[in-house]
């Protein structure tokens, strides 16, 4: 290890001993430990880079740290603006957080460092990092925020500005479409779509405070960067329309119809399709808020079958809600008719049992009193009757002869077996049956068989197809019944022996 990288890693160490305590420290302790990290922001050593932005970001976490860093506020924005160009990628997501904190805490009278950070927000939101991405779109806001609040930029102060600039009132529509709207102009597809995409998001966060006139200047502008060769812009601009049929007022989005629709249609038919998903969406967003006629009127008659495409599509996806909708309430309505028919023919049965009953176990002198019989003797002794014989089978009445008495009825009644003494039976016997005429089959070879086609396939790690029997399956005791085995090589089934 030489010198230099040694007094690094102690450089660090260092200030991770001195960030625990930084809420406790003095004022002289806090300048040094702030020229220290302020120091490293030029670094080239990624390490020293992203120590010195969380050190910084410290001084935001506590009153008396703030307070210190709001009276440096001016040598604290210039040492940022420094260290701008110097900043490794992979330091930009703990340089973002810092600098969303300074915009924050920086005093109306005083907005330069807006401006002068803004193109670096602005081709963050194409960082690979997806949190630095996402920390450039909320820097953006928090500068809006900043700007919609009111205050002064002076321009004098802004770096590569002339130095005879006159101040500028801060407001949203300055910042949208004075400074970002800049963006517009720079040479490189790189910055044009970053610029398109930062005016997405601001827009859609800032739509109910913007001038009309100003954004109906905007949309004509974007028009032209619809019809773009450049794929990256086109895309950002793709997006960017959506935003604006999502978010803005129905009447800003209907004057521009005319050019919104011919211009997304030119990559609808495009034979490599990378934007037709995209116009696709669009589209559906256009007819669910004008309506079909409206975007039918303004659409041109060669391209009017996507129109029918969505709209089959719709009429398709409304169908299967309603189908699922209705079956669901079948499904609904047969369980419910099922457990009132199950409550209601319980209750039958429950009543005719208890008829039943009354009339078995009635004394003699009642019945013969009251000459009336029961179901159950009716059903054995009429014409039209059954008795149950063996296996629980039927057997109807009117084909016997019933010119016996009474009292052979009553003797043929004490003969017949309870029903639930032959049911017993009958269930024994089918099982008995079932388990006789089953016989398990062995499948060998089966992990050899191929899913999906018919033959073998060789398996990793094991032996030739049937190059040998696992005899641990067919393995039984003396006087053991064998089972089937199916070799998935054959169609036969062959029997092992005894």
């Amino acid at each position: 290890m030489d010198i230099e990288t040694a007094s690094s890693n102690r450089s660090l160490e260092v200030l991770d001993d001195v960030l625990g305590n930084l809420s406790y420290s003095s004022d002289d302790s806090l300048n040094q430990i702030y020229l220290t990290a302020t120091g490293l922001l030029c670094e080239e050593n990624l390490l020293f880079q992203k120590k010195a932005y969380k050190t910084l970001n410290k001084f935001f976490s506590s009153q008396n740290s703030k307070v210190f860093l709001l009276q440096n506020i001016d040598d604290f924005q210039n040492k940022l603006s420094q260290a701008t160009i110097v900043t490794v990628s992979a330091a930009k997501k703990h340089r973002l957080i810092v600098l969303i904190n300074v915009i924050k805490h920086l005093p109306a009278s005083d907005l330069h460092m807006i401006p002068d950070i803004l193109s670096e927000a602005i081709l963050c939101t194409k960082e690979v990092n997806a949190e630095a991405r996402q920390l450039a779109y909320e820097l953006l806001i928090v500068m809006g925020n900043k700007m919609k609040d009111g205050g002064i930029v002076v321009m004098s102060k802004v770096s590569d500005a002339d130095q005879e600039s006159s101040n500028v009132n801060a407001s949203i529509d300055e910042f949208i479409f004075r400074m970002v709207v800049a963006g517009l102009a720079a040479t490189t597809p790189h910055m044009i779509s970053a610029t398109i995409t930062s005016l997405s998001r601001l827009i859609f966060e800032f739509k109910d405070h913007l001038n009309t006139k100003l954004t109906h200047q905007l949309l004509d502008t974007m028009d032209r960067f619809v019809r773009h060769r450049d794929r990256e812009v086109v895309k950002s601009a793709l997006g960017f329309v959506k935003v604006v049929v999502i978010s803005l007022n129905v009447e800003i989005v209907s004057a521009h119809l005319t050019q919104i629709i011919p211009g997304i249609l030119m990559w609808s038919r495009e034979h490599k399709s990378r934007f037709k998903a995209k116009v696709k969406h669009i589209f559906e967003r256009l007819i669910r808020r004008f309506g079909y006629e409206v975007i039918e009127q303004h659409t041109p008659e060669s391209d009017r079958k996507l129109l029918v495409y969505i709209r089959k599509q719709k009429e398709l996806s409304k169908r299967k809600k309603k189908n699922n909708t209705r079956n669901k309430k079948n499904l609904v309505k047969d369980k419910f008719d099922s457990d009132s028919l199950s409550r209601s023919l319980r209750n039958s049965i429950l009543k005719n049992a208890y008829a039943d009953n009354d009339g078995l176990f009635e004394s003699e002198s009642e019945s013969d009193s009251s000459n009336d019989e029961s179901h159950y003797l009716e059903s054995i002794r009429s014409k039209d009757g059954f008795t149950r014989g063996q296996r629980n089978k039927i057997k109807f009445n009117n084909k016997r002869n019933n010119n016996g008495d009474g009292d052979d009825d009553d003797a043929e009644l004490d003969e017949q077996e309870p029903i639930d003494i032959i049911a017993k039976r009958n269930a024994k016997t089918n099982s008995n049956l079932k388990r006789k005429y089953k016989e398990k089959m062995v499948p060998l070879g089966k992990e050899y068989k191929a899913k999906n086609a018919e033959g073998d396939v060789k398996r990793k790690g094991k032996p030739e197809p049937y190059a040998y029997v696992p005899l641990t399956k067919m393995y039984r005791k003396s006087g053991q019944k064998g089972h089937k085995i199916s070799l998935t090589s054959k169609g036969k089934v062959q029997k092992r022996r005894k």
